[in-house]
């Protein structure tokens, strides 16, 4: 017998799964994949794998919150947030990417630093641009 989608260790299975799915390059069609349900089977009878919508779905909203948690972070910092800036591009420029990070002091009087993700851009970047991509990769002022 399986779990009940409402059960405690069901959904902590389910959300874990989520987050290495997030985490990683796991494809949410996976779930649907036969050897891979034998496997979870194997290793506990109980569960079974969420239908690959359902992961999607678990994957956005954890998505969500941490986006939600991380905006808290900053906003509870005790200094102004502070930006540093790091542009990659191919040879010949035919691909540019602009990674931002934050650097503040926290309500523990530690520094806290946020990476945010590789932004792609077209080259030339210009001072708004860099500060659009920058207010995009942190969701800043929304």
């Amino acid at each position: 017998k399986y779990y009940s989608n409402k059960c405690k260790q069901q959904i902590i299975l389910r959300k874990k799964l989520a987050f290495y799915a997030a985490t990683s390059s796991f494809p949410t069609s996976q779930c649907e994949n036969q050897d891979f349900n034998n496997y979870i089977h194997n290793l506990d009878p109980r569960h079974r794998l969420p239908c690959r919508q359902r992961l999607t779905k678990d994957i956005v909203e954890l998505a969500k919150k941490g986006r939600l948690l991380i905006k808290k972070r900053i906003h509870a910092a005790l200094t102004k947030q502070m930006a540093t800036a790091d542009i990659w591009s191919k040879k010949g420029l035919s691909s540019s990417y602009l990674g931002v990070t934050l650097q503040y002091i926290n309500t523990d009087y530690a520094i806290e630093k946020l990476f945010s993700n590789w932004l792609p851009f077209l080259h030339p970047i210009l001072g708004m641009q860099w500060l659009n991509l920058s207010k995009k990769s942190f969701s800043i002022g929304t």
